[in-house]
């Protein structure tokens, strides 16, 4: 039920492409826009869950499209993923500065599209109870100079990341450079899972299942990140 609920805006300015990567993303409400102009407008009228986006268009190039979405307050939350015919290291590179949370090339295969989008819709910004939760002990910060924290699993990541999110000046931007900086913590770090390794486990949408599968071993059981707070002089 959340995936079909989970709204799509596809940007392309080939009808064909848009066909085929629809065909894929069958299962979820989708709205397409063919230019980057109008994919500002649609983002912001519209307010999808994920934005796939081409790079290569008339008028306003993707990279274009995915700066100014990152710099709106009103979009800068929606994930963006490249799906681009560009192979080049350097475009690549390019789009993840731009603020892509991924870069898929043409042909896309189904299976990592699919696993991508899925592992963006659990990154996307929180529930509005899970706001509503960390409202609760707001308060409470205000008074905390020092902390410690040990994060196991992704789910921890989320909590933690909202809670200090809170103490920054800019909490929405806090929130997802926390929450991606203790999510590679966790994969990479405690469960040592390689970049190469994901890119497959993304392809055989084992992603998830390999998390829980390493966290129950013995070699991963105990491993944790640690986080250390302390709040700066006169702030």
């Amino acid at each position: 039920m959340t995936q079909k609920q989970s709204k799509i805006l596809i940007v392309d300015d080939a009808p064909d492409n848009i066909m085929t990567i629809a065909g894929f993303l069958s299962d979820y409400p989708l709205i397409v826009a063919t230019n980057g102009i109008d994919a500002l407008e649609t983002a912001l009228s519209e307010r999808p869950d994920i934005i796939l986006l081409d790079v290569e268009m008339p008028g306003m190039n993707g990279y274009t499209v995915c700066e100014r979405l990152k710099a709106n307050k009103n979009s800068k939350m929606i994930p963006v993923i490249f799906v681009t015919g560009n192979t080049k290291q350097e475009q690549i590179i390019k789009g993840i500065e731009a603020g892509a949370f991924y870069y898929l090339t043409k042909p896309v295969d189904p299976k990592i599209l699919l696993a991508v989008v899925k592992s963006a819709l659990s990154r996307a910004v929180p529930p509005q109870d899970l706001q509503e939760d960390a409202k609760q002990i707001l308060h409470a910060i205000y008074f905390m100079d020092k902390s410690y924290f040990r994060v196991k699993t992704l789910e921890e990541a989320l909590y933690i990341s909202m809670f200090l999110s809170k103490l920054s000046p800019d909490p929405e931007r806090a929130l997802l450079g926390l929450r991606e900086l203790l999510t590679n913590a966790i994969e990479h770090g405690s469960l040592g899972i390689t970049y190469a390794e994901k890119s497959n486990l993304y392809k055989e949408r084992e992603w998830k299942t390999e998390l829980e599968r390493r966290q129950s071993l013995p070699k991963y059981r105990n491993r944790y990140v640690t986080v250390h707070f302390q709040r700066a002089e006169n702030y």
